[in-house]
């Protein structure tokens, strides 16, 4: 027993600061507008999101709603209920051979998906920049047909929920950045960065 109540006396001040640590955590999220949600961390405004740019049906549109109802979020349908607009302006995926074998079959495909969106309030305003998030994946052809279909179709729709997951991110970490601040693409490791356009200064315009 003696033991055990030195256990406690040594427990419950940890204990204690872990959770003011935890509070105080809270309280700053919450003063930036920025709420825990779920398994998500989103950001106030969208509590309801109308995403437009795809149908309802769509594998990112069901993806995204998922992601938002297990963030206490949701996804409405109306833009009149809507707290804010999460607009796909491209998304799509693309398949190149990466190699073959020596009776010319593919025995290798490198799959890739691209999504730009941005997010606007209710009115139509602008809260996000365009942003983009693009992945890549390689994946082996040189069995049966079937398997590799296969392979490839698991690959979609990892790539779609990591899309997903990164949109969020990125949505995050905007809105708790200053306006004039755009998160940088999330690329995967290897992959070149897209051109940056010069400005009429750099070309002496």
């Amino acid at each position: 027993m003696k033991m055990f109540r030195q256990i406690q006396s040594l427990d419950w001040p940890w204990l204690r600061a872990r959770v003011l640590v935890a509070g105080c955590a809270l309280l700053l999220l919450s003063g930036c507008g920025f709420h825990l949600r779920g398994t998500y961390e989103l950001p106030e405004v969208m509590e309801a999101t109308l995403v437009s740019g795809i149908g309802p049906g769509h594998p990112l549109a069901v993806e995204i709603r998922q992601a938002l109802d297990s963030a206490d979020a949701a996804v409405v349908d109306d833009v009149a209920q809507a707290t804010a607009q999460l607009q796909i302006q491209r998304e799509g995926f693309s398949q190149r051979v990466l190699s073959v074998d020596t009776t010319g079959r593919v025995s290798e495909y490198e799959l890739s998906y691209q999504v730009r969106y941005r997010l606007l309030d209710a009115q139509g305003n602008e809260l996000v920049a365009m942003q983009a998030v693009e992945f890549t994946r390689d994946y082996d052809a040189s069995g049966n047909v079937l398997g590799a279909g296969e392979e490839a179709d698991r690959l979609r729709e990892d790539m779609l929920r990591l899309a997903v997951r990164q949109m969020l991110r990125q949505l995050r970490l905007a809105t708790l950045r200053p306006a004039t601040e755009v998160v940088e693409p999330v690329l995967e490791p290897g992959t070149a960065a897209p051109p940056v356009a010069p400005s009429p200064a750099d070309s002496g315009l």
